[in-house]
């Protein structure tokens, strides 16, 4: 009888045991979901962030008017051309108040 009870309080142990650490498994496993859920929407957060500034840098920058700066050799902008600001800001051209002799080239000056 003896050998029967050590055996059932055998199995009993070996079963908590195996219960034991099928909860510590099932516990580890919840920790590592979580912290890739946490880690996943942080980064999704920080692409949107992202997005936004680059959405927000680029609705600024055109919404500021173009500006070429002839002397530091900044590109006119398209269909502008010097004589076309000089002559009256041809093309809409937002030289049109501002251009003067100064800003044509001496081979571009209207001959009389």
């Amino acid at each position: 009888m003896d050998m029967a009870l050590f055996l059932l309080r055998l199995v009993v142990v070996a079963v908590v045991v195996v219960m034991a650490v099928v909860v510590v498994v099932m516990v580890v496993v919840l920790v590592v979901v979580v912290v890739v859920v946490v880690v996943v929407v942080v980064v999704v957060v920080l692409v949107v962030v992202a997005a936004a500034a680059v959405v927000v840098v680029v609705v600024v920058v055109r919404m500021q008017p173009v500006v070429a700066e002839p002397e530091i050799g900044l590109a006119l902008p398209f269909g502008v051309t010097r004589r076309g600001a000089a002559a009256g800001g041809a093309w809409g051209s937002p030289w049109a108040a501002t251009a003067t002799a100064a800003d044509v080239r001496p081979a571009e000056v209207a001959r009389p």
